[in-house]
């Protein structure tokens, strides 16, 4: 007992000393730096959570995407472009929209139209910067689109099983206790259990049992003989009886295997025999602990006397989540690795989910409260659907994406399922680890094959355009503001220009004129065209589309869904609508203060063309305008001043609508001008006293939309004076989610594959609730699929069973 205690604080104080010596830059080995080289550029991972899996036509694809940085461990702060292509089983890509992620999330949908026939589809999340790795980090999900025509077949499949011995870290060691992980496939890539295993020795003699576990993993411990050799033998359910020869004995290289003592450490164990002490000793071995570029070096001697050298290390020093352990010989040669994952509070969050009925409304009302220590921002999105859908299948959960995918190589039947509520997880999860070896990240590549960064983070659209002819010297280029985007002059170089980090919807239009230095505007004559990314097809036999394997039934089976309204069947009457233009006239507005009559600015039909947005007014008026909303915030409008004031920087104006003050300024986001029949705009304005010193903005609504907006010139002179240019890739927006029109809420094909509620956006802050409604369907059981992010990093994902008190289903 006393040496056991002593050999674990001896070991716990060499690795404290070990990572200090690593702490210091001149002990750095060329391997280290290499090592931190390979993650310079910042990796991002991605999960999307689909409403479903399973899809019938006319149905919308909603979906909400979480973008993570993987050294900080927290949600992408930049705003970029996320892919969303969706490919046909093939691989060939059947199409692609993009989507503006701003704070690591984006939210939208994807419509399934007559062209998407059923079947089976993948559909990728990605960014360009992505394509800067050998690695992988793109998110694949399958999908299909069902119908009642679809069926199985009844045709019994071949069976044909692959088994893998695989020895904990990489290597089979005579003479020591060796721990070797078993996983069986079937032909589609699932593992497949079996009723009985046996190690043999060459003499037909049976020396060990081998117990099969969930999904084909399965371990036994071994001591092998160097003059004997060992076959394992398996018998199946369906009677194939399959023998695998172990291994060959390594003599020459160590092994590296891990155990957990407690809940507070761990133990590395360096396995070896006595020609492989005789090498080694000679040269020396050391341990690196490392993730994401950040290593840790621990020297690691071997106990001359036995075949196993162990020391224990404190769980609080290791890495929260993933640790990859890599034991190199003394010239930087990797003989050994072994994934291990430290379970840590700080990894995920839980929320606690009510609901109640509304009977008047036909409604539910959900809400949703924190639970535990985490109190940090959190935003969440929620699928709600019956409770025994057949519809919601995903491979993957966010906690899977962040914490498994990144670092793990080959296939992995339903990687989420290392990550649910269940206690085995942690045994589990450490089963799989054991069977998989070397990490996604060869050090072949990490020290001969950095990244380099032929892609940057995509920063909206790239517009470039060339002028057909020459334009004068005090001509310049102006881009009239749009929607997101604010009117900018540029100076064209050699007849061209480029315009980058255009947030432009898909179809949305883009105008420019040349403007002199009178301020006048004339058409240009000029080419445009956006810069594009092309979408590369998907190799459907790759290790990422392995990872979601497609089961085909043996059963003929029978699909029901839901009965839709039939959208070819829906009329509408033709209607036309007259107004009698009356002659334009603007009445003197009584809101309007009568010291303001006459500095008033009344908005004509030319502003509308110019400035088709308020904010696009106050921006040309001198001010700052941001229109997003950032992480847990509410409000998506904010207004400065271009000039400093004092210490406190850049203050706001005072806003006022109809002279009502303005303190929540979202009513402006989206507000057209030709909403506002006049403004009143003062960057310093005196008779508001002391609030007024960073400028007042009156904005008068227009009371009368049958009298047209006054006009300095006409509208036809106005687009005379304009190029215009359609964006052709521009970025898809998000609809407001809507039910399918389902004709039945009670029937078999809606409860297996129906659609109640998709909530993309739920913002939960410290010590409040947050709730949304959902409509009524007379579900006794409806289940909330809940999957998001805090701001500190922490993910949840989670599966909340509601039981209601309806009378019906």
């Amino acid at each position: 007992m006393f040496s056991k205690l002593f050999f674990k604080l001896f070991t716990i104080s060499l690795f404290l000393f070990t990572s200090f010596l690593f702490a210091q830059k001149s002990n750095k080995s060329e391997l280290i730096e290499n090592y931190s080289s390979y993650f310079e550029l910042p990796r991002q991972s991605a999960y999307i959570h689909l409403n479903k899996t399973h899809f019938t036509e006319n149905e919308e694809i909603w979906f909400k995407a979480y973008l993570r940085t993987r050294q900080l461990e927290k949600s992408f702060s930049e705003k970029t472009t996320l892919y969303i292509d969706i490919f046909k089983s093939d691989g060939l890509l059947f199409k692609s929209e993009k989507f503006v992620v701003d704070n690591g999330v984006s939210h939208g949908n994807i419509k399934i139209d007559s062209t998407m026939q059923s079947g089976t589809y993948y559909l990728r999340g990605s960014t360009q910067w992505m394509k800067n790795f050998k690695e992988d980090d793109s998110f694949m999900q399958k999908i299909t689109i069902v119908s009642n025509k679809m069926s199985g077949n009844n045709i019994e499949k071949e069976k044909a099983y692959d088994i893998q011995l695989l020895p904990e870290g990489g290597h089979l060691i005579h003479s020591t206790t060796n721990t070797v992980g078993v996983k069986v496939l079937d032909k589609d890539g699932f593992g497949a259990s079996f009723k009985s295993g046996t190690i043999r020795n060459q003499n037909g003699i049976d020396l060990l049992q081998i117990k099969s576990k969930p999904y084909g993993f399965a371990t036994f411990d071994i001591i092998p003989v160097p003059t004997q050799t060992y076959t394992a033998h398996f018998t199946f359910e369906d009677n194939t009886e399959i023998a695998v020869p172990l291994p060959n004995v390594v003599n020459t290289i160590p092994s590296i295997a891990i155990v957990d003592e407690d809940e507070g450490e761990i133990s590395i164990k360096i396995k070896s025999n006595y020609q492989i002490r005789n090498t080694i000793n000679r040269q020396g071995l050391y341990v690196l602990l490392h993730k994401n570029g950040i290593a840790k070096k621990i020297k690691t001697p071997l106990n001359q006397e036995a075949n196993i050298s162990a020391f224990v290390v404190s769980k609080s020093s290791l890495f929260s989540g993933m640790n990859i352990i890599t034991l190199f010989d003394a010239n930087d040669n990797p003989l050994s690795e072994r994934l291990y994952f430290n379970w840590a509070d700080e990894l995920d969050f839980d929320v606690e989910v009510s609901s109640l009925i509304n009977q008047k409304s036909d409604s539910i009302t959900i809400t949703l409260n924190n639970l535990g220590k985490n109190i940090s921002k959190k935003n969440l999105s929620i699928s709600v659907l019956p409770t025994n859908t057949k519809g919601y299948d995903p491979e993957n959960n966010i906690l899977s994406s962040f914490y498994l995918k990144p670092y793990i190589q080959g296939t992995v039947e339903n990687p989420k399922q290392y990550f649910n509520s269940k206690n085995d997880n942690k045994d589990k999860l450490d089963l799989l680890l054991l069977t998989q070896g070397w990490s996604t990240y060869t050090w072949e590549n990490i020290e001969n094959n950095p990244p380099k960064k032929d892609f940057d983070f995509e920063q909206g659209t790239t517009v470039v355009g060339k002028l057909n002819r020459n334009i004068g010297s005090k001509e310049n280029i102006y881009v009239h503001p749009t929607l997101y985007n604010e009117g900018l002059t540029i100076k064209p170089e050699d007849n061209m220009f480029a315009l980058g980090g255009l947030y432009t919807k898909k179809d949305e239009k883009i105008s420019f004129s040349l403007i002199n230095n009178k301020g006048q505007l004339s058409r240009p004559s000029l080419f445009v065209y956006e810069e594009t990314n092309r979408v590369d097809p998907i190799n459907i036999t790759s290790t990422t589309t392995k990872q979601i394997p497609i089961r085909k039934p043996i059963k003929e089976e029978k699909i029901e869904v839901p009965q839709m309204i039939d959208q070819s069947l829906i009329e509408l009457n033709e209607v036309i609508l007259e107004f009698e233009k009356k002659k334009s006239e603007i009445i003197d507005n009584p809101n309007v203060p009568s010291y303001l009559k006459n500095e008033i600015k009344v908005v004509t039909e030319d502003d509308t063309i110019l400035y088709p947005f308020v904010t696009d007014v106050i921006r040309q008026n001198g001010y700052v305008v941001i229109e997003e909303l950032s992480f847990g915030s509410t409000s998506r409008i904010s207004i400065s001043s271009r000039r400093i004031s004092g210490f406190s920087g850049a203050r706001a104006p005072l806003v006022y609508l109809d002279d009502v003050e303005l303190l929540d300024l979202d009513i402006l986001y989206g507000l057209r001008t030709d909403f506002i029949e006049s403004y009143y705009i003062n960057k310093f304005d005196s008779r508001s006293g002391s609030r007024g010193g960073d400028g007042v903005i009156r904005l008068y609504s227009r009371r009368n939309f049958n009298i047209d907006l006054p006009s300095t010139t006409t509208k036809k002179k106005i687009q005379n004076n304009i190029f215009t240019y359609a964006i052709r890739e521009g970025y898809s927006v998000a609809k407001k989610f809507y039910n399918p029109a389902y004709t039945v809420l009670n029937d078999k094909g809606f409860i297996n594959y129906g659609t109640i509620h998709w909530e993309p956006e739920v913002i939960l802050n410290k010590n409040k609730v947050s709730t949304f409604n959902i409509i009524n369907t007379n579900t006794k059981s409806i289940t909330l699929f809940i999957e998001g992010i805090s701001e500190d990093g922490a993910v949840i994902s989670k599966s909340e069973v509601l039981q209601l008190e309806n009378t019906e289903n």
